[in-house]
């Protein structure tokens, strides 16, 4: 993990309003939920939990 040295940013939500609830806009179904986007800022993978996937899958885009 430490390969990557990436700064995580923490954001925490408590917001009241489902139109900018960032749980509800961005589907949030657990923490933490880690998001890949593409250049164009498109969502190409969403890690849900603490899982070696999201790991793999950096790895698999930064070959390309």
């Amino acid at each position: 993990l430490g390969k990557y040295e990436m700064p995580w940013i923490q954001v925490r939500n408590n917001d009241t309003d489902a139109a900018t609830d960032l749980s509800i806009v961005y589907g949030i179904e657990g923490y933490p939920t880690k998001y890949i986007l593409d250049g164009n800022g498109v969502i190409v993978s969403k890690i849900i939990g603490e899982r070696p996937e999201f790991y793999k899958k950096l790895d698999e885009l930064l070959e390309k």
